[in-house]
């Protein structure tokens, strides 16, 4: 061989173009950033870093498996399985109106009831549930405004009783045409047919996906 085309590596060398290994460049500390993570040290990242898939988290020091980090997704998918608790604003028939309610987005409904005092009007169909916080459109509704007073509810031909099935339009909710409330006392809840607990309210998108 050409001594003078050998590299001798025993000492330091110094190279006119970087060397090559099948015809792609060698990388050279100088050309790394400094900013450079490496994994087997901690590292902070100061900017949005975006992966292909959710990094699983390792812990080496005890025998508990792998755990995936949670995305977005996940703790969305987790806000909706949960129950809410919300303060509705005031309406013609009801004040004071607290709902909890669950989301079911699977089936399209929350399953919700409501605490709230009513308010008389000789106003028919007043407007009882303003959900325009939760729900974009309602579809169709399971539920029956319930309360302990017998005549609470009462029809412009005189009929008078203790529940009352609403109508909707968009996402309110209201009293059928000739219904109205004709006391100020006691409170009022929601319930179903199928459930004396909770009442459901299918939608057609929720506001906040």
């Amino acid at each position: 061989a050409d001594d003078s085309k050998v590299a001798h590596l025993s000492g330091a060398n110094n190279f006119d173009t970087v060397p090559t290994v099948n015809n792609n460049p060698l990388l050279l500390a100088s050309s790394l950033p400094s900013d450079l993570a490496r994994t087997g040290q901690a590292n902070t990242f100061t900017a949005a870093q975006t992966f292909s898939i959710a990094p699983t988290i390792k812990d080496a020091s005890k025998d508990k498996g792998d755990n995936q980090a949670a995305t977005m997704a996940d703790l969305k998918s987790v806000e909706n399985s949960a129950w809410h608790t919300v303060t509705l604003p005031d309406s013609q028939g009801l004040k004071n109106i607290t709902m909890i309610y669950k989301i079911h987005d699977d089936e399209k409904y929350i399953e919700a009831n409501i605490h709230a005092q009513p308010i008389s009007s000789v106003k028919a169909s007043p407007t009882m549930l303003n959900l325009s916080g939760i729900i974009n459109k309602i579809t169709s509704l399971d539920l029956l405004f319930i309360t302990s007073y017998s005549s609470m509810f009462k029809t412009q031909t005189g009929l008078a009783g203790g529940a009352s099935t609403p109508s909707f339009s968009s996402n309110v909710i209201v009293l059928t045409d000739d219904t109205y409330i004709d006391y100020d006392d006691g409170l009022i809840s929601i319930t179903s047919n199928g459930n004396p607990n909770f009442a459901k309210i299918y939608y057609d998108s929720l506001v906040n996906n």
